[in-house]
């Protein structure tokens, strides 16, 4: 599995060259055997390390994950793939694990959460003494902070089949859908994933949809968007102000 690459050093070479008083006689001469051990098996001892740590921290997986885990030192720059009903994937001590320290966890199950406990209760989750929950279908990357007291957690969903329950929504983009587990409306979103944007003329229909409400949508062309946008204020009597369709529609 991977872990974090430690940074290696030769072991016994030796810089200071022979003395060497210019004549030709047994001690002067440049034999293999008496270089070996001070050239080139360090040499070789070095880079065949230095191979071992590559090969160990770009191991990245993915790895599944079914059952009850400990995310540890071994499971640095880790993806791992979780499934299935009643996991706990628990975070190993923040300051054992080091700053900087970090995976993935990608959820594969459509239907079913995944805790993401602490062992160490002091530790945070972005910046609160608790666990969290990974969702179905929810993606997210785990670091230990530059304290080394807890973890940042980055969540987002895979596909518009995911679910964005436990996260932070905000923003000004009107109109604007976002895919959770089911399929709700939220005017007003951004710096998240945005399944569809409602056109403006429909503005005021979503606006009316209620909690469980079934909807459905339906790709159009800009030029039939501001048809709509059209109709719809002239029949308020509001003339659409054509100087302002790129904002409009």
């Amino acid at each position: 599995m991977g872990t974090k690459y430690s940074s290696n050093s030769t072991s016994g070479y030796n810089s200071v060259p022979p003395s060497d008083d210019g004549s030709v006689t047994e001690a002067n001469k440049v034999k293999y055997s008496t270089i070996k051990g001070k050239l080139s098996d360090p040499v070789k001892t070095l880079a065949d390390a230095i191979n071992a740590e590559l090969v160990t921290h770009f191991d990245n997986g993915p790895t599944a994950v079914t059952t009850n885990t400990t995310l540890g030192a071994t499971h640095y720059n880790k993806v791992i793939q979780v499934s299935g009903s009643g996991v706990t994937l628990t975070l190993t001590d923040a300051a054992t694990l080091t700053a900087g320290w970090y995976c993935d966890v990608v959820s594969t199950d459509t239907s079913n959460n995944v805790a993401l406990a602490r062992a160490t209760a002091s530790n945070t989750i972005n910046e609160t003494s608790a666990d969290t929950t990974v969702y179905p279908l929810q993606s997210i990357k785990i670091m230990v902070n530059a304290a080394a007291n807890g973890f940042l957690v980055e969540q987002k969903i895979r596909h518009v089949n995911g679910t964005l329950s436990g996260t932070t929504i905000s923003g000004t983009i009107a109109g604007s859908l976002v895919a959770g587990y089911v399929l709700v409306p939220v005017l007003g979103v951004q710096g998240t994933h945005v399944a569809a944007v409602v056109i403006s003329g429909d503005l005021p229909l979503a606006g009316q949809l209620a909690p469980g409400d079934w909807l459905e949508f339906a790709a159009c062309t800009r030029e039939e968007a501001v048809a709509v946008l059209r109709a719809r204020r002239e029949a308020l009597g509001m003339p659409l102000d054509e100087g302002r369709l790129t904002t409009e529609s």
